[in-house]
């Protein structure tokens, strides 16, 4: 089954808000269920949660910096780590569940299997994304109507059902999943050498080179540099930029810092080298990116909703 075409569609810098939306090693997934009872455009924003969500009920587009996706019922859109992105609500009432993931957590995680990484389909381009075939959407909505009963009739188990809701969900999409350009299969033992890399980058402000992440992954660095990117998706200095970035940001938000100091804690050579950053990443600069409307959102109870 192809995948329906995606259009192509922008939108400038400065129509983008930041998000934030508090996880922990403790609970590392939250799902909030949103209900639109009009059509109307929704709110442009990036956070570095991955984001998994499914359309339940209406009809709207999931619209990413330069592609829109119609979605029906039981379709699945995924959002990476500061990706902008928003959408549109094009039949009311409409009802979406939303799962925020951190991402170190669904890094943690054991390889679903030898071609692909858990953290691949949320940075493949939008186009080449997983999407669920018509046949798959039945199983999604059940998945998650299943979650939310078990969740409210124990909310002890609430976390631990969000969890496992937001594996369910990847493992089906994987399994149906093509790529245009297939990563090349790695070694599942090779995949899970590279956590104590990505859990070095979770623990420094500082950046971590290449060599130093292969000596404490046991591994050569050109073997690392390799099984880091056929695994994630991105190369490890990416990574660690994203991360160190994520921290910078919310410096920015939450405290009166200095630019300057804020740059030297995170581990930037200097201000402008942390300006030259937020300019490719967010399109603004640090005292812009400081100065724009934020939102925190609220965990919603998964008894409340649709």
């Amino acid at each position: 089954m192809r995948r329906p075409p995606l259009v192509t569609i922008s939108w400038t810098p400065g129509t983008i808000a930041r998000s934030n939306y508090p996880l922990s090693d403790e609970d590392p997934v939250r799902c909030n269920f949103y209900t639109h009872p009009q059509t109307k455009i929704l709110r442009r924003n990036f956070h570095y949660a991955l984001e998994m969500g499914v359309l339940l009920r209406g009809r709207m587009e999931a619209w990413y910096q330069n592609h829109q996706h119609p979605l029906l019922p039981g379709d699945v859109w995924l959002t990476g780590i500061w990706e902008p992105h928003g959408g549109k609500i094009t039949r009311a009432p409409c009802d979406v569940a939303v799962l925020f993931i951190q991402p170190q957590w669904l890094a943690g995680l054991r390889p679903p299997g030898e071609t692909f990484g858990w953290l691949q389909p949320f940075s493949a381009a939008p186009d080449q994304r997983p999407w669920n075939p018509a046949p798959l959407r039945p199983r999604i909505l059940a998945l998650i109507k299943n979650a939310r009963e078990q969740s409210a009739g124990n909310p002890l188990f609430a976390p631990a059902w969000t969890q496992i809701l937001a594996q369910q969900i990847l493992l089906l999409l994987l399994e149906h999943w093509r790529p245009r350009i297939p990563p090349p299969p790695s070694r599942s033992h090779e995949q899970m050498t590279i956590h104590p890399a990505v859990e070095l980058v979770f623990e420094r402000k500082k950046p971590v080179n290449n060599q130093e992440a292969a000596q404490i992954c046991r591994m050569n660095p050109g073997l690392f540099a390799r099984t880091f990117r056929e695994t994630m998706g991105m190369s490890f200095t990416e990574f660690g930029i994203r991360y160190r970035l994520k921290g910078a940001a919310g410096e920015l938000r939450d405290t009166d810092q200095p630019v300057k100091s804020i740059a030297a804690e995170w581990g930037f050579a200097h201000a402008s080298h942390l300006h030259r950053l937020f300019q490719r990443y967010f399109g603004c600069s640090p005292g812009e990116f400081r100065n724009r409307p934020h939102s925190d959102a609220s965990r919603i109870s998964p008894s409340q909703g649709v």
